[in-house]
């Protein structure tokens, strides 16, 4: 049975009564409930009696959530297994359970969605082969559909869709009319709204009523005239007079487009008249009077002019989905808002369906409650809640969190959650029970989010909407952790002011000194983790522990130069779109530019990416020559041209014909590069350029995703973004871009319309995630919508003071479903917002600084031990800063205030009771604080300090010495895998062979150039020829083959050498795992020395980048293979020899293709040509990437040169076995024979 204490809430959850409602709340081990809840119902002690693994359906909202939970509760079935008496009954049940968990289904909404459909296919009106489209197809089907569906309006002469498309424009930033039919359409369909789409109604007599007030209110304004003393009263009332006799017909009768500026200018008159004590009285009244007035008739009386441009908009949309609807159905295929409305609709209409499906399922539990629609909602419902003359159905187990609800934009609505929550209350059996026992993070931080969000998550005062929560006690976040360091927060302050974006770049650089002091030890701050024992002990953090969360990554580029600046280690989510991913849309517009020669938008995009790489001064001086010409001149006379102009700009600098744009570029080129390096940036050019040529050469004659493979080979891209910050995961993302193209490609499609694919994807809202990667000891920079579910010791979180976007949106869903339009005035060349769109942008507002709060609340809750927060507040009112500064205004000891300049130098207190403040004075009998703008005065001790740190009274030989910070790591190196391998090997012979060039003593002759004679010629040789011979080529092809590898390399194919060499890899070729290799070959399954660089850090270790080249990797049904070729005999022990090697190259692989399973294995060429495999475990993994940096620096500083043979743990035996021949040197009185073998 489980160790766990279990808390109130849980125990009650695991003896399963009735339908549960859980809210569980940051870090209270929702996971590690629901996986023993599971274990419980399988059991029977959840129930009374045991299920069966397939009457549990357990319903998460992500495939990788869907994937730890299953693995969570196979190792759980297991440990349960393992626990029980050998060959008891009671083990024989768990293993059952084990194997039959199959059966269970664990999965995705729509993933049982897609299994419901497929089971009862006839039912559903479905193929039982359905595909089920991405997300990226059905975006893209779905704006084809909605731009044929506007073409079509065009063509038929429709007027209104004339005056929408004439206002609304074919693209740009807005995207255009199809592009706002194609979002309406996918918002009605994630929301399952069925029918027709509808306009929101207008109310003419309303606007009419309105028109009535406004025209009195002014004439009520007018009619107090005389009592109006002010210049600029008596200037006001003027205005309001001729706007008012300017009303003309528009003061009654029909309502007409020009009455809604000519109201406008009625209020406009009397705005500027600033109301004096001799206006009168009533003056101030009147005037808002006449204001609200004016501004009450224009949203209503542009609702009713808006009437015939709704119907059009609405006609548009539901043409769309019905166009839409008609592709998927020709080519058999849903999309994932399908699958929901289809099961819905199925089990809505077959009662006997739902009879069954309920008599089959026994629990239905379902994760991420809060981030459920109404749709699913009703799906859930369908399946449990009870029903007149049907049996019950399985107990609904919802599990959510109100406060984490962050998906709005994906359709979640929180309202449900809390439905759901409120009616399980009321109503029982059912029953809503709280999870507040937070297991993560310490109370210091605890302490400050129950203190933030008691005052600032609560719903408005008057009209609450649903959205709006009422944070209450039992929302309050239980600590189970012991103290820490207090207080856990810090808030960075800047008080310098300035322009935004200076105050930016100076709160990012203030965040990445903070950042190296906590690393350093400087700052004396520590995080926790807990040991064997169960207890927690402290350490200094690594710059893994530490994640910045951003509230969006607009501004992220400020941050991430502030960290490359200070060399702090960093990888960088992005957006989590993998579209907008720049790598991503590089290849896009390399597509574009090969397709479309004159893009000059394209080739600037290009010239300035890491395909290139020119300076702004060069891309500057190549705009000069006209970058849409490029492609039409020599790329020779291209670079020519460049270095003139800058020579001719630099002898004419005093000229007053060189312009300064000119001049400017010259300076940026010439001014900080050396010689040399603008040599290269030359070269650069020169070698894209050629590549370029080449390339356009290969358009409409290779696929897509070929011609994309050939450039990267052709530029070494990948090299390039492996160099860079974040490069693993730039190099994933270009691979599944290039997978993207392949399947592009086999559905007809070509190179220019993968660029405009890769163009429109990359406008969008960010959908699909970009690759993933594994993560090396760095600062993580994320979304915090990317960082839910995730946890670090020490979180920051920046631009506290950052407000929302202005909501400009001239087109809306209404709350009640319908469509809210401006109206669209052509000649006024102006968009007047409606009634109804006021209403649903008032909406959106509220419900978007609802879920800020929420959003928030997910931020704090990431840190484990310590917050780190900065931004300072803006004009607005409602940013986060301010939602903090309310809570810290009645509890401020729960924070440390620091400089923003005093980041990198503020020290934590050695105790536990550490504070800091700032702008403060105090005085006390016993304890003196003071920072850098604070004076302290006390009758014992008067203490100043610059670094904003409190020191508790001391008597004089109670001082602390001060501690030092640790001095800077090392500076990363680069070192190739098999010189790694050798020194781990034996130091002593690398010195020999690789430092002094000192010659081998067993016998052996010097290298002949055409007779590979030296065992790495002939592996090099070997190599060669493995990596480019036709491994399907029949025996006398193959021949001339390896004899034309031979040749390239300066060898002759006829010496004894060369042709002993070619026949042992003929021979090899004709070998079982040859015909494997072959078999990969033919079916594009196999690559051919993959070269690598391997990034490695951590446990304070310093980076280290790891080269190599993989011989062969093969992609298998199980994942990836790894063959390393040995030109030798397999002799015992080769397996441990060579198995560092492996392991790096294996390690490699896992880290370029994240979540496939990798073997290795060694193919000797020699002899029978054994294969050995060497597969390392995940433990060796681990392993090695720790110890990996720590043997680098060995390499690099030459460790063990002078070392004894005894001190490195080598006899002659050993040494003689590896064919050492060096072993004289080492061991003088052995005998070293002339035929030892030498590997």
């Amino acid at each position: 049975m489980s160790r766990i204490v279990w808390g109130e809430a849980a125990l009650a959850l695991f003896q399963l009564t009735g339908p549960t409602a859980v809210s569980a709340g940051a870090g209270s081990g929702k996971t590690t409930c629901l996986v023993e809840l599971c274990l419980r119902l399988l059991s029977g002690e959840a129930t009374g009696t045991p299920c069966e693994p397939g009457e549990l359906v357990a319903i998460t909202f992500t495939e990788k959530a869907a994937a730890e939970l299953e693995e969570r509760l196979r190792e759980a079935l297991a440990a349960r297994a393992a626990a029980a008496p050998a060959g008891s009954e009671e083990a024989r049940a768990w293993r059952l359970r084990l194997a039959g968990l199959e059966r269970m289904a664990v999965g995705t909404i729509h993933a049982f969605a897609g299994r419901l459909l497929r089971e009862h296919a006839l039912e559903a009106g479905v193929d039982p082969a359905l595909e089920v489209l991405d997300e990226e197809t059905s975006q893209l089907w779905r704006r084809e559909a909605a731009r044929a569906a506007l073409v079509a309006a065009l063509d038929a002469g429709r007027p209104e869709a004339r005056r929408l498309a004439t206002a609304h424009g074919a693209g740009g930033r807005r995207g255009g009319l199809a592009e706002l039919v194609a979002e309406l359409a996918r918002e009605r369909a994630t929301l399952g709204e069925e029918g027709p789409a509808r306009p929101a109604a207008s109310d003419e007599g309303a606007a009419r009523a309105a028109r009535a007030a406004a025209i009195a209110a002014a004439e009520a304004l007018l009619a107090a005239r005389s009592e109006v003393k002010t210049a600029t009263g008596a200037r006001a009332l003027g205005a309001l007079r001729e706007a008012l006799d300017a009303l003309g017909e528009d003061r009654s009768g029909a309502l007409r487009a020009e009455a809604l500026s000519r109201f406008d200018a009625l209020a406009g008159a009397v705005r500027p008249w600033r109301v004096g004590a001799s206006d009168g009285p009533d003056a101030r009244g009147r005037k808002a009077a006449l204001i609200d007035a004016c501004e009450a008739f224009g949203p209503l009386a542009a609702e009713v002019l808006a009437d015939p441009q709704k119907l059009e908009l609405a006609a548009l949309v539901t043409e769309a989905e019905a166009r839409y609807a008609a592709r998927k159905g020709a080519g058999g295929a849903l999309d994932f808002d399908d699958l929901l409305a289809r099961a819905r609709a199925l089990l809505r209409g077959d009662a006997a369906l739902r009879a069954e499906l309920r008599g089959r399922v026994r629990a239905l539990l379902v994760d991420e409650y809060q981030d459920v629609n109404a749709l699913q909602e009703e799906l859930f419902q369908l399946l449990s809640r009870d029903e007149p003359g049907l049996a019950p159905g399985p107990v609904l187990v919802a599990v959510g969190d109100l406060k984490q609800s962050i998906y709005r934009f994906r359709g979640a609505d929180v309202a449900v959650f809390r439905g759901v929550l409120e009616r399980l209350a009321a109503t029982p059996p059912g029953r809503a029970l709280h999870l507040s026992v937070n297991h993560r993070s310490g109370p210091g931080v605890l302490a400050l989010v129950n203190e933030v969000f008691a005052r600032c998550m609560q719903p408005a005062a008057s009209d609450p909407r649903p959205y709006e929560l009422a944070f209450s006690e039992a929302d309050r976040l239980v600590p189970v952790r012991p103290p820490g360091q207090a207080p856990a927060c810090e808030l960075l302050e800047d008080g310098e002011g300035g322009p935004s974006a200076e105050r930016r770049v100076r709160e990012a650089r203030a965040v990445a000194a903070r950042v190296q002091a906590l690393v350093s030890g400087a700052a004396g701050v520590e995080v926790r983790e807990r040991g064997e024992s169960g207890a927690e002990r402290g350490r200094t953090p690594r710059h893994g522990d530490v994640a910045i969360l951003f509230r969006r990554l607009t501004e992220v580029e400020t941050y991430v130069r502030a960290l490359r600046e200070a060399g702090v280690p960093f990888r960088l989510g992005r957006g989590g779109g993998f579209y907008q991913a720049p790598e991503v849309r590089d290849l896009g517009e390399l597509a574009a530019a090969l397709t479309a020669p004159d893009d000059a938008l394209a080739w600037a995009a290009l010239l300035r990416s890491p395909l290139c790489g020119v300076s702004d001064g060069v891309l500057f001086a190549l705009s000069r020559l006209g970058l849409g010409t490029l492609a039409r001149r020599e790329p020779e006379a291209v670079v020519e041209a460049v270095w003139a102009m800058f020579a001719t700009a630099n002898s004419t600098a005093t000229s007053a014909a060189t312009s300064t744009a000119m001049a400017t570029a010259t300076a940026t080129a010439t001014s900080t590069s050396t010689e040399a390096e603008r040599a290269a940036e030359g070269e650069r050019l020169l070698r894209f350029l050629r590549a370029w040529h080449a390339l356009r050469a290969l358009v409409d004659r290779v696929p897509v995703d070929e011609l994309l493979r050939r450039a990267l080979a052709l530029l070494d891209l990948e090299a390039a973004h492996l160099a860079s910050p974040d490069g693993e995961r730039r190099c994933a993302n270009v691979r599944k871009a290039v997978a993207l193209a392949r399947r592009f490609a086999q559905r007809g499609g070509g190179a220019a319309g993968f660029a405009a694919r890769l163009r429109t994807l990359a406008a969008r809202e960010a959908r699909e995630p970009e690759a993933e990667v594994e993560a090396p000891d760095a600062v993580a920079l994320l979304s915090v919508h990317q960082a839910k579910g995730l946890e670090w010791p020490i979180v920051f979180v920046p631009d506290l003071g950052a407000t929302p976007p202005r909501d400009g949106r001239r087109a809306a869903r209404h709350p009640t479903g319908a469509l809210a339009l401006a109206f669209a005035d052509p000649e006024a060349d102006r968009h007047h917002p409606t009634a109804a769109l006021e209403a649903a942008r008032e909406e959106g507002r509220r419900a978007a600084a609802a879920e800020s709060r929420r959003l928030l609340y997910v931020a704090l809750t990431r840190a484990r031990d310590r917050l780190v927060l900065s931004g300072e507040a803006g004009r607005a009112g409602d940013t986060w800063r301010a939602l903090v500064e309310a809570g810290l205004a009645a509890r401020p000891e729960l924070a440390s205030r620091v400089p923003l300049a005093e980041a990198g130098a503020f020290r934590v207190g050695a105790g536990a009771t550490a504070t800091a403040t700032a702008n403060v004075t105090s005085t006390s009998s016993s304890t003196a604080t003071a920072t850098s703008n604070a004076t302290s005065t006390s009758t014992a001790t008067s203490t100043a300090t610059s670094n904003a740190t409190a020191i508790g009274a001391r008597g004089a030989g109670d001082v602390a010495p001060p501690r030092l910070a640790r001095p800077a790591p090392p500076p990363a190196v680069r070192v190739a895998v098999t010189a790694l391998a050798e020194h781990a090997r034996c130091p002593r012979r690398v010195h020999f062979s690789r430092q002094l060039g000192l010659p081998e003593l067993a016998g052996e002759r010097g290298p002949s150039q055409d007779d590979p004679d030296r065992a790495t010629a002939r592996g090099t040789l070997a190599h060669a020829m493995l990596a480019e011979v036709d491994l399907a080529a029949p025996p006398l092809e193959r021949r001339v083959l390896l004899a034309a590898a031979a040749s390239r390399r300066g060898y002759d194919p006829r010496s004894p050498g060369v042709r002993r060499i070619a026949a042992d890899v003929s021979r090899f070729l004709d070998a079982p795992s040859a015909r494997r290799l072959a078999r990969a070959a033919a079916e594009g399954r196999l690559r051919r020395e993959v070269p690598f660089l391997l990034r490695l850090g951590g446990d304070g270790a310093p980076l280290c980048y790891l080269t190599g080249a993989i011989d062969a990797l093969l992609e298998e049904r199980g994942g990836l293979a790894v063959v390393d070729f040995k030109y030798a005999l397999c002799r015992p022990g080769a397996a441990e020899r060579y198995r560092l090697q492996l392991v790096a190259y294996a390690l490699a692989a896992a880290r370029a293709f994240p979540g496939q399973r990798v073997t290795a294995s060694l193919q000797f060429l020699r002899g029978p040509c054994a294969a050995v495999d060497v597969t390392p475990t995940q433990a060796e993994l681990r392993q090695f990437a720790r110890e990996a940096p720590r043997l680098a620096q060995a390499v690099q500083a030459g460790e063990g040169y002078a070392s004894t043979p005894a001190a490195l743990g080598r006899d002659a035996a050993r040494c003689r076995s590896e064919g050492c021949g060096y072993l004289a040197r080492c061991f003088p009185g052995d005998p070293s024979p002339a035929d030892a073998p030498r590997g």
